[in-house]
């Protein structure tokens, strides 16, 4: 079942992405005092935030952080964070919610989906299998400046 989600959220939301992006293959460390509640609220709290929760029994077990954008094309959305529980990968979770997801933003107007993820990880399967193909003319640049 999907749920828009809100900051009212964010304990939940927290401990599950957490759970997912703190272990292998992304292994993230995130500051838990500080730069993950500012990250959430960054992406749930916002005039164009959307956000969706997956649950099985009560139990939040997907989570998709991202924002609407409004360009000469349309409107579209931007995922940036999809994650299903590692327990439950595999099993169908994500597909179903990404498809509930669709339903919900094209209902809704919004006419295209956007994310990047990293080639080498199984995620960049997942999205080729669910419809999703990379822009070959754009690329994803980053740049420190500490």
């Amino acid at each position: 079942m999907i749920e828009r989600l809100s900051l009212k959220n964010r304990d939940e939301v927290q401990e599950l992405f957490l759970s997912v992006f703190s272990k292998p293959p992304w292994n993230d460390k995130w500051d838990t005092e500080k730069q993950l509640p500012m990250y959430l609220e960054d992406l749930m709290d916002n005039k164009n935030s959307l956000s969706f929760g997956y649950y099985e029994q009560g139990k939040l077990i997907g989570l998709c952080l991202g924002y609407v954008f409004h360009w000469w094309q349309g409107t579209d959305y931007f995922i940036k964070e999809f994650c299903i529980e590692s327990s439950v990968q595999g099993k169908g979770h994500g597909k179903a919610f990404i498809s509930a997801i669709e339903a919900h933003i094209k209902s809704n107007g919004i006419k295209a989906l956007y994310l990047t993820t990293e080639r080498l990880t199984p995620a960049y399967t997942f999205y080729q299998k669910n419809g999703f193909h990379e822009l070959k003319d754009n690329v994803f640049f980053a740049k420190s400046v500490e």
